[in-house]
């Protein structure tokens, strides 16, 4: 690997892998065969984008938002290669996801709310924001959809979202580790470290882990994710990722 990634995304049909690469570049490879990626196209250099903190596809549409140092760049990848497409400034931008037609940004200690237009459009309307507890580093929405997980250095979150005016704290957990990036499911929640540790939390329906399982992995730290069926691909800050099994977890 090469690209010195932060961030990784899973395409929706699972068949591609988006790389947050250096000088604002959007890598995209050809993940047919899992375990032997192979490079399909970059997007030209934009001096405005920076590399990705974070990557997130808007389902059902060509677009992908990157989240960056300055605000979120957008990427239009049914081209070949992947065309950027606008800017957006959100002062700061350090973990992206999305719920319908709702992106949410962790911007330090803030995470905005904002509703796409369109489908097909790039452009943001700020819906709401809150503070949170710690500066965000991941996020991720599991099932049920009305809370949102946040990783905040050396723990993360759970947050009620059903009203972003009146989002509050559910759950306050521990990693003992700093975290970077996470992404959850009903079940599973996986969390990477600056450490180059896997953190793999089971949780219940309240969102309170039970069982903790630490993985370590050499590199650079573990800096993005990206879930393809039992597949976790995890991003590394020195170039390179893992593809990792997770069939044995309740993902």
């Amino acid at each position: 690997g090469v690209f010195n990634a932060m961030s990784c995304l899973v395409s929706d049909l699972g068949d591609q892998l988006f790389v947050g690469g250096e000088s604002g570049k959007l890598v995209v490879l050809d993940i047919t065969d899992p375990v032997n990626p192979l490079y399909i196209s970059e997007s030209v250099t934009d001096s405005r984008y920076f590399r990705a903190r974070d990557l997130m596809k808007y389902p059902g549409s060509p677009l992908v938002y990157a989240c960056t140092a300055t605000g979120v760049a957008t990427y239009d990848v049914s081209t070949t290669p992947p065309t950027p497409v606008d800017w957006f400034d959100t002062t700061r931008c350090d973990a992206i996801t999305i719920l319908n037609s709702t992106l949410y940004i962790g911007s330090s200690t803030t995470l905005l709310v904002y509703t796409i237009d369109t489908l097909l459009s790039y452009r943001l309307s700020l819906a709401g924001s809150y503070t949170t507890p710690g500066p965000i580093r991941g996020l991720s929405i599991p099932h049920p959809q009305s809370t949102i997980y946040v990783a905040s250095g050396n723990y993360y979150d759970l947050l009620e979202i059903s009203d972003p005016s009146k989002s509050h704290n559910v759950l306050h957990t521990h990693t003992n580790v700093s975290t970077m990036k996470i992404v959850c499911s009903a079940t599973t929640c996986f969390c990477n470290a600056v450490t180059s540790e896997l953190i793999v939390d089971t949780v219940d329906a309240a969102g309170t882990y039970v069982n903790r399982n630490e993985l370590a992995l050499t590199g650079d730290g573990q800096w993005g994710f990206g879930i393809r069926g039992t597949l976790l691909y995890t991003c590394q800050g020195d170039g390179g990722f893992y593809v990792l099994n997770i069939s044995n977890l309740p993902y």
